[in-house]
């Protein structure tokens, strides 16, 4: 920003499960007077009335790392935000299939899941899926969600460990949760 002459302000709720804290901060910063508004979505259908407000006021709208779902139609295109981001199924599978290789091919794998509603959890999910589908010796123990939380994910880790004591890998949808399960 500084280098384009451009004054940026970041704002974020406290946890990646907060979606009417973040519909709430984007209508903030729309009735601030921004010129643009980018967003990493907690929920792929939960900020639409985030995008509408946007959209009311003119003001153009970026989606990063995770899209949202088009409730309005073809035929009002214009309401959906640009998205900047990656293959999320791909990127999955081939972190997937890098750990499974690991493992020489067989092993108990968990599966850590973020928000649910997130198309990039549901993504990353289908591409761990993928991917423990085509190795016979995997097995996944469970796929459970951890809500994209490093606190969540330590205490489902910690409980998923208990009834599973003989785990050779966790994939995870985040940095936070993989954290959390380390810290399990």
């Amino acid at each position: 920003g500084n280098d384009l002459g451009i004054t940026v302000k970041v704002d974020n709720t406290a946890t990646e499960s907060d979606v009417d804290g973040q519909i709430t901060k984007c209508e903030n910063m729309i009735s601030s007077g921004i010129d643009a508004l980018i967003l990493t979505p907690n929920d792929s259908d939960g900020v639409a009335q985030a995008v509408v407000a946007a959209h009311d006021a003119e003001i153009p709208f970026v989606t990063v790392d995770t899209t949202i779902t088009n409730d309005w139609g073809d035929e009002v295109k214009e309401y959906m935000p640009n998205y900047i981001g990656v293959d999320h199924t791909e990127m999955a599978y081939d972190l997937a299939c890098q750990v499974f290789d690991t493992l020489g091919g067989s092993g108990n794998v968990v599966v850590l899941r973020g928000n649910d509603a997130a198309s990039s959890s549901q993504e990353r999910t289908a591409g761990f899926e993928k991917a423990i589908a085509e190795y016979d010796g995997i097995t996944e123990l469970t796929s459970q969600s951890a809500d994209y939380d490093q606190d969540t994910a330590q205490t489902t880790m910690a409980d998923i460990i208990q009834a599973n004591p003989d785990i050779d890998a966790v994939l995870c949808c985040n940095d936070l949760m993989a954290v959390g399960a380390c810290n399990a």
